[in-house]
């Protein structure tokens, strides 16, 4: 996986709070919930010994969880980086393999953490300045690792389906560095 720009700047926080656009409005929709509850029968034919071969118990997904925990494990202490194309059994565990992946998850929370931080020694601002920085700087880090997952996405399934990948990458995924 390739290594991003994961420097996150706290002065590209906008300072003028009201810059971010018009205030929001108080929504003047209310949801309510009903007192009594209606229960929908659903008719399952099934027998039980077709449900038995349909259906994961609770036993054999606390075995598969253990499993797929064990080999994370495994691969974390061997230091081996994580190949879909090498080793289509892990798919679906890269994001716990993957050091960049990993990576890149921390950052994003440490940094909407900071950030908070910042803001709240900003004592001068209101509330609702404070809230609607820190959901601009939370928007942009959004955008960023959505980006990010995207060109992830593009790659795994390239890897995954060799030559065979039939859904056509009109544009390459750019991503500038954050922020």
């Amino acid at each position: 996986p390739q290594q991003y720009n994961t420097h996150f700047n706290l002065s590209n926080i906008p300072i003028d709070p009201t810059a971010l656009g018009a205030p929001i409005k108080k929504s003047t929709k209310r949801l309510r919930f009903q007192s009594t509850v209606t229960v929908q029968p659903i008719d399952c034919s099934l027998t039980r010994e077709e449900k038995a071969k349909a259906y994961y118990s609770n036993n054999e997904l606390a075995e598969m969880y253990l499993e797929a925990n064990e080999i994370c494990k495994a691969h974390s202490k061997s230091g081996a980086v994580v190949s879909v194309a090498g080793e289509p059994s892990l798919r679906g565990l890269e994001r716990y393999m993957c050091p960049t992946r990993k990576q890149n998850k921390s950052f994003a929370r440490k940094a909407t953490l900071e950030c908070q931080r910042y803001l709240n020694t900003k004592r001068t601002w209101t509330s609702k300045g404070r809230a609607r920085s820190l959901a601009a700087a939370s928007a942009k880090l959004n955008r960023w690792s959505n980006l990010i997952a995207l060109e992830t996405a593009q790659r795994d399934s390239i890897a995954a389906y060799d030559g065979n990948y039939l859904i056509p990458i009109d544009d390459p995924v750019v991503i500038s560095p954050f922020p």
